[in-house]
């Protein structure tokens, strides 16, 4: 499928069937050595909650290189269709949280919110970039992925 920018439409491969998505703002956030390194980490504070990451649907807002002149709208749909079997979702970026909550990421961190776009039945936590989480202090990343372990842990007692 291509985008209505003439960009080609990456494939993101993600497990099918899983209850609980991780969606990252772009797929190159998931290439090369810099990016490993941060999604090594990633897959560690979520293990220590008692998540594994490579059980777990893993998707991306943006598709493809070139953004600039593309129409968001597009690529939020289509995001939109693979939340939709999905209970547990945890926004790991700014441009994806500010396309679906329009405001910064800072501003919702570790924070359950709700849209009607995605559905109130959903459990939606946001944490920052994965791309900050050997940069900066992970503090506000720990306590993101412990506020969803915790709320998907009270979700599913219920």
């Amino acid at each position: 499928m291509d985008c209505t920018c003439k960009n080609e439409i990456y494939p993101f491969s993600r497990i099918k069937n899983s209850d609980t998505m991780v969606v990252y703002d772009a797929f190159y956030f998931l290439r090369g050595d810099k990016y490993r390194k941060n999604l090594e980490a990633l897959k560690a504070e979520l293990f220590t909650q008692g998540i594994q990451l490579d059980r777990i649907q893993q998707s991306v807002l943006w598709r493809h290189v070139g953004r600039k002149e593309c129409d968001v709208r597009k690529h939020a749909h289509m995001l939109l269709e693979e939340m939709k079997p999905v209970k547990y979702i945890l926004f790991a970026g700014a441009e994806v949280t500010q396309v679906f909550f329009n405001k910064k990421v800072s501003d919702l961190y570790g924070l359950k919110v709700e849209s009607d776009i995605i559905g109130k039945d959903k459990l939606v936590v946001v944490a920052p970039s994965i791309t900050t989480i050997n940069s900066a202090p992970i503090g506000e990343f720990r306590d993101a992925i412990r506020f969803f372990a915790n709320e998907r842990r009270n979700h599913d007692a219920r």
